[in-house]
């Protein structure tokens, strides 16, 4: 057990039994003091980790060692970030004069948090503006769906 949960655990004690020896006390002069001693020891036992965390040896800890990510949830977390990203990029993509574009994300599940392992823009439906026409549109896709997800643009294939 932590220290601050001993420490919890030591107040949450002595206030119970004070409760306890204040229901079975007799009504007379005898409770008063009795209520006075326990709000000492209850006194003594909020002050009680000072001289630890004074010297710099007292755990704060809540006892838990191991924590563990639910890997479900930070995977669908991080398939909806990326669905999203999609809808975005095509929204995008279409207001810089790409519209019609498709762009899929996909998800290389290897190690702890799903990373990009490949991008795919497919461009064959996409109506291209006239003032797009003399450059080259894959890299200028490319360079911008890499820049939008933070990826490197050797990940981004573009489709035509």
């Amino acid at each position: 057990m932590s220290g601050l949960t001993a420490w919890i655990m030591s107040i949450t004690g002595v206030v119970c039994l004070g409760a306890l020896a204040d229901v079975l006390m007799a009504e007379g002069s005898t409770k008063k003091y009795v209520k006075g001693i326990v709000a000492l020891i209850v006194f003594a036992a909020i002050l009680a980790p000072i001289p630890a965390i004074l010297k710099g040896n007292f755990d704060f800890g809540f006892g838990v060692t191991n924590e563990v990510a639910d890997d479900a949830f930070v995977t669908e977390v991080a398939e909806t970030r990326y669905r999203n990203a999609e809808a975005a990029l095509e929204t995008a993509l279409a207001a810089r004069g790409y519209e019609g574009s498709v762009v899929r994300v996909y998800l290389n599940y290897g190690s702890d948090m799903p990373e990009v392992s490949a991008v795919v823009v497919d461009v064959t439906l996409c109506v291209i503006n006239q003032d797009k026409e003399n450059i080259n549109i894959r890299e200028d896709i490319a360079e911008y769906v890499a820049g939008a997800l933070g990826v490197d643009p050797a990940l981004v294939t573009v489709v035509s």
